[in-house]
């Protein structure tokens, strides 16, 4: 897993994902911060979602104006964040 924005806005740029899913709190910086890098510096159209175990109001509005696109509490389950894949306006569903 990557854990700073040095490791993951390179990745970023060579895989360019539907969707990318960010901790709020990274090693030094704020999950928050490194969408909106992404969004003014290389993908306005990133769809992110933010997790983290704080669900107060004012940290979730704080992503939303990061441009994040969701927001999951921790603890979570695969359905959960499978309901925010499919809201990514380039996923296309498969059968397993």
């Amino acid at each position: 897993s990557v854990q700073t924005s040095s490791e993951f806005l390179p990745l970023y740029l060579e895989l360019m994902p539907n969707i990318i899913f960010v901790d709020i709190h990274l090693q030094g910086e704020k999950g928050s911060d490194v969408v909106r890098k992404i969004r003014q510096d290389i993908d306005p159209f990133v769809h992110a979602v933010m997790i983290s175990s704080d669900g107060t109001r004012d940290t979730v509005l704080s992503v939303k104006d990061a441009g994040a696109r969701g927001y999951i509490v921790k603890p979570f389950n695969r359905d959960f964040v499978y309901q925010h894949m499919i809201k990514a306006p380039t996923f296309l569903p498969r059968a397993i």
